[in-house]
């Protein structure tokens, strides 16, 4: 007789029940998973019901974990309390592993009863559910991540990999929450179909590409700076997160990402390029004379089609950049909030389209915009004005250079095209 949960078992897999497992919400299954990975069985399947673990969960190289639809993993109260413990990470951080896979189910990190460590305990707990660490070949798709105490994914030297389907939903919001969170030394992935679905998730970054990043932080211990490149983002939603999409470099590569359809709430920011000037943990000090004139390097960015609201005013931006850039476009910009009136009280606490300051020397086109906009941006920067002249599609297109100390602000609405490039003499 086939049972509802063997519909989706392959037959050359074996099951968690074979090493003891039981999905009854009390029984540990720590041991029987463990067993199971080292059976260097290729795929291990998990049926429905629920499955209360109490230690690391660590998958080898060329090994699938199924889940049943249906199937919930929970970490007990108490069960990660330093640094090294995860959800589940690859066996092999040193010498690497290939091709792991994770589908279905759910994982529930139980955050409130596993609180991370301290902001610079050397030792804590960074509250990071998935781990990835030296992987050629990750897939992690159809899965549902709840209540981590940091990262619902952190990632170093993973390359080849595919983060698709992913719902994130957390019963309360903490600090420093991101959703997929790329360190150095990531390259060829496809990050597609995320979605968070509970208000205030994700409480950080929904896509951090932190290419540089304090790693003395507990949510970053054991990361690496490095290079992030030939990155595909596509179908992005939040009912309201913190910010979209994070790009962090100060002096490592960030290239070739391309971004698409992103849609949905956000309360800080669409797109942040800050430097992390404004962290708690800011990766130079401000009177460092390499902020003079800009940081960063970035370059062959292209995000599209993004659609976003600002579900909270604040004097900041949804498109901040302060980073060095170069062949940056954003295309089909559109913020769905209807334009203010100038000159109210409700505008100017409202938070602004764009802000753009603290780079080096940098041409910036401003397309498809409103003469209302095109007279903020005049009234509002000292900028060369190198042309202004009609879009094709009937609006009026800004041509800028903004050199060191100087700002350029868009107060309202979207854009047809923002292009930045590095200005050349």
């Amino acid at each position: 007789m086939t049972t509802s949960s063997d519909v989706y078992r392959p037959e050359n897999s074996v099951s968690i029940y074979d090493f003891g497992g039981c999905g009854d919400g009390k029984f540990d299954n720590s041991s029987a998973f463990a067993s199971a990975f080292e059976s260097g069985a290729p795929i291990i399947y998990v049926p429905r019901g629920e499955y209360i673990i109490s230690s690391t969960l660590f998958i080898d190289s060329d090994t699938e974990l199924l889940l049943h639809p249906h199937a919930k993993l929970m970490l007990a109260p108490g069960s990660m309390k330093k640094r090294g413990d995860f959800f589940i990470t690859n066996k092999h951080h040193r010498t690497g592993d290939k091709n792991i896979k994770i589908r279905g189910g759910y994982f529930d990190a139980n955050g409130f009863y596993n609180p991370k460590g301290e902001l610079f305990d050397k030792n804590g707990y960074s509250g990071t559910a998935f781990n990835f660490c030296n992987v050629d070949g990750l897939s992690v798709c159809d899965v549902f991540l709840m209540n981590p105490a940091g990262y619902f994914t952190r990632n170093c030297r993973v390359k080849n990999f595919e983060y698709r389907n992913i719902v994130f939903s957390s019963f309360y919001n903490i600090s420093n929450n991101d959703g997929i969170h790329l360190g150095g030394y990531c390259e060829n992935g496809v990050i597609s179909e995320l979605r968070a679905q509970t208000d205030g998730t994700t409480s950080d970054d929904m896509i951090a590409l932190n290419a540089d990043d304090c790693l003395t932080r507990v949510e970053n211990l054991d990361m690496e700076c490095g290079y992030i490149k030939n990155i595909k983002i596509t179908d992005i939603t939040a009912i309201n997160c913190h910010t979209f999409i994070r790009m962090l470099s100060v002096d490592s590569e960030i290239s070739n990402i391309n971004a698409s359809h992103i849609a949905g709430g956000c309360s800080e920011m669409a797109i942040n390029l800050d430097g992390a000037r404004y962290c708690r943990t800011p990766l130079i000090p401000q009177d460092d004379e390499r902020f003079h004139g800009g940081t960063g390097n970035i370059f062959d960015i292209q995000i599209s089609d993004m659609e976003v609201i600002s579900t909270r005013r604040h004097d900041g931006a949804l498109i901040r950049i302060e980073t060095n850039t170069d062949n940056f476009i954003i295309s089909n910009f559109k913020r769905p909030e209807p334009e203010m009136p100038e000159e109210t009280e409700c505008s100017a606490n409202r938070t602004k389209t764009l802000i753009m300051t603290n780079v080096s020397s940098s041409e910036i086109c401003i397309d498809d915009i409103t003469k209302n906009q095109l007279k903020k941006i005049i009234r509002d920067s000292k900028l060369s004005h190198k042309g202004i002249k009609e879009s094709p599609r009937g609006g009026i297109s800004c041509d800028c250079l903004i050199k060191p100390n100087d700002s350029l602000i868009l107060e309202d609405g979207g854009a047809g095209n923002i292009t930045i490039k590095k200005a050349e003499y």
